[in-house]
């Protein structure tokens, strides 16, 4: 599959699931409004607020830990692999 065709797919998925998203998000809103009412509803959203901005805070650690788990991978380092993996899982945690 050519670079330009691999693109294309990226950008059709990624609208897909923004569609899906959108879909889910107009059909669960009146239902969890109508189950929780106005206050619990409320509630709902500023924790889901607040955990989008703590989702922020990552700033892009799982990303770097992962190309130094790359290269351990490449070069066969088992002992790196198994360092930068307990790494990885502990920034997570």
């Amino acid at each position: 599959m050519s670079r330009t065709r691999r693109a294309g797919f990226a950008l059709a998925s990624r609208y897909a699931a923004s569609a899906v998203a959108l879909a889910v998000a107009l059909v669960t809103t009146p239902i969890l409004l109508r189950e929780l009412g106005p206050t619990r509803f409320g509630t709902f959203r500023i924790a889901q607020e607040y955990l989008g901005y703590l989702a922020l805070l990552e700033f892009g650690l799982g990303g770097a830990l992962m190309v130094g788990f790359a290269r351990t991978v490449a070069v066969g380092d088992r002992a790196g692999t198994a360092r930068s993996n307990s790494s990885r899982r502990e920034s997570m945690r």
